[in-house]
């Protein structure tokens, strides 16, 4: 039997529904204003007939094909293809695979801050706080929430989310409570003023993933060959040396992705982008 397949995209101006996917169905976020973004309608959608009487659903940005390259149909047929999978997920940003151990580390690049701010985040929410140095595989890596899945995932899920968030409110030092809230996360102004909650959201899954909350469940991240098509030969093996380096739990290797890594940064980024963050990335301690 055929999955039924339930995909909203998300939309806030009018000028933007040409670009919507005519295998999704439109959603007006116009209307809505909250900080946690996409999470925000995720958690507003939880329980409804979208959820409820779909196999799969998800909510996506208007911006999903430009971000990943897939079309909406190629997505329900990825997804209508591997009917044993609970959650499909995706990375539409390859190259932080290769270049980053963790989603957390990467985000201290991204967000000056971060990682103090996260720490007591995850202290607050009960949540480990040495599993922001823990080396991922390049199949757990994701940074967005591009996601499509079976209700028993939202409903583990979007509880699960609820409590860090409302545990790190009640439990952080009121000054990095403060900041959290604050648009200091989105520094380059790029995120229309963000504030750093939608970004720690957007991190949380494989710390979910491996929740007893999601024991059971099933999830396989979609390739996207348009993104992997962009990556060069420096940043393929880059993936390639930490992933083995992860599974054979080797430090020779991962010293010499680092040499590389190091490498790599000096010749493709800026020189203020590797003074601010190679001794950080260099320095910071291995969880395997």
């Amino acid at each position: 039997m055929q999955a039924d397949i339930s995909v909203c995209q998300i939309f806030y101006k009018d000028e933007q529904r040409p670009l919507l996917n005519a295998a999704f169905s439109p959603l007006d976020n116009s209307g809505y204003d909250d900080e946690a973004l996409e999470f925000a309608v995720f958690q507003r959608l939880y329980g409804g007939a979208s959820f409820e009487g779909a196999d799969y659903f998800g909510a996506l940005s208007w911006r999903f094909t430009e971000k990943t390259g897939l079309t909406g149909q190629g997505l329900i047929e990825a997804v209508g293809s591997n009917p044993d999978v609970d959650l499909f997920y995706m990375n539409p940003f390859p190259h932080n695979e290769a270049i980053h151990q963790s989603l957390w580390l990467q985000g201290e690049t991204a967000h000056p801050g971060f990682l103090e701010l996260c720490t007591a985040f995850f202290e607050a929410a009960g949540l480990e706080p040495t599993d922001m140095y823990r080396l991922i595989q390049s199949s757990e890596f994701s940074v967005c929430n591009y996601f499509v899945a079976r209700p028993t995932f939202w409903k583990a899920y979007i509880p699960f989310v609820e409590r860090c968030l409302e545990k790190a409110d009640g439990g952080m030092p009121p000054e990095l409570c403060k900041r959290m809230h604050s648009a200091e996360g989105d520094w380059k102004g790029i995120h229309k003023g963000a504030t750093y909650v939608p970004f720690i959201i957007e991190r949380l899954l494989p710390v979910f993933l491996k929740s007893p909350e999601a024991r059971a469940l099933r999830a396989h991240k979609i390739p996207l060959p348009a993104k992997e098509a962009k990556l060069n030969d420096d940043l393929r093996e880059l993936r390639e040396m930490k992933d083995v380096a992860i599974l054979a739990r080797s430090a020779r290797i991962l010293d010499l992705w680092r040499e590389k890594r190091e490498a790599y940064c000096h010749i493709y980024f800026s020189k203020a982008w590797c003074e601010r963050n190679l001794k950080l990335l260099n320095d910071a301690p291995v969880v395997w």
